[in-house]
Formats: structure tokens, sequence, C-alpha cells
């Protein structure tokens, strides 16, 4: 068991460097932030996903590591969009209650639970503003920051309710990513 446990910490350890090596460092000397880069990231992943609609990448952070990553898709284990697997993508309806994806943050949040990883302290990169139920989502987790790229055209009531819940939390910033 520790043999097994001392070989998994190597390979992530390894990978981790990889990820610095041949990512994060090409991004960054071709003029991008460190914000940038991760958003970078976020948006291959986006480029991934299986949802016939959206294309929506998120990324979890610390301490410059990518700890989890997710796309708006079909669950772990569901037959993807384009093979049948959602409702919504089948029969081009993707608005409604058919649609069985998980959002690109909420996957993140639970690859990173089912992998038993902490993300207290965290910044999330995402390709969209968060939506309500995402963003009670990373709050609960302990995220500290969100970086997003665009925003969805919720209307006011949303917003207001929205901005409510991350001033009464106080301890998450949500910041926009101006290219």
């Amino acid at each position: 068991m520790a043999d097994e446990l001392a070989a998994r910490e190597a390979a992530l350890r390894a990978w981790k460097a990889d990820v610095q090596r041949y990512v994060l460092q090409p991004l960054a000397s071709e003029g991008l932030t460190r914000d940038g880069s991760f958003m970078q990231i976020a948006r291959s992943v986006a480029a991934g996903g299986e949802c016939l609609s959206h294309k929506v990448g998120a990324v979890l952070v610390r301490d410059d590591a990518v700890l989890a990553i997710g796309r708006l898709g079909t669950p772990h284990g569901v037959t993807p969009c384009p093979d049948g697997g959602c409702p919504a993508c089948a029969s081009g309806q993707h608005m409604g209650l058919l649609c069985v994806c998980v959002h690109a943050e909420a996957q993140a949040l639970l690859t990173a639970a089912r992998l038993g990883i902490a993300l207290q302290g965290s910044t999330c990169y995402v390709t969209g503003k968060p939506c309500l139920e995402c963003l009670k989502g990373l709050l609960h987790a302990g995220v500290a920051r969100v970086v997003y790229a665009t925003v969805r055209p919720w209307h006011d009531a949303y917003w207001r309710t929205y901005d409510e819940l991350v001033r009464a939390h106080g301890g998450m910033r949500l910041e926009q990513l101006v290219p």
C-alpha cells in the first residue's frame, strides 16, 4: 500500500512538472499572464466537451498546479452526448429539464471529490461565468477565486441574487479575464 501511494505521488509530481514545462511556460512565453495561461487550458478542455449545444471548460488550480478539470457533458460513466446519452442533445432542445449534462465547474468539483483532492484556497478558471448552482458548489468547496472569460445573458434578478451570495460569503473573489 505504501509503495502504491509513493508511486502515485511520484507520478503526480512528474505530471505537474510536465504541465509546468510544456503547458504553462510556453504559454507564458507567448505573452499570456498566469491567469491567461490557465484560461487557455480551460478553453482547451472546453473544446473537448461532449455537449452538442455549448462548450464550457473549467480548471481548478492551487499553487500553480492543476488539481482537476471539467467540461460540459454527461456524468462519468454515462453515454456521451454525441452517442445519445443526453436527451436534450439528442432532441436539439437544450433549454429544459431533459438535459443530463453536468456543468464544467461541477464536473471539476466532483472529480476532485472522487479523487480526494482538497480545494480550499484554490482558483477556478472557467470559460463562462458560473451559474448560481455551480457558484454555490465552488463556495462550499472552499474555492477562493473564480476567473471567468464570458458572461451568460441571464436576467437582472438572477445576477442580483448571484451578487448577494458572493457578497454574503465575503471570501471568494470573482474576476472576469479581459483579453
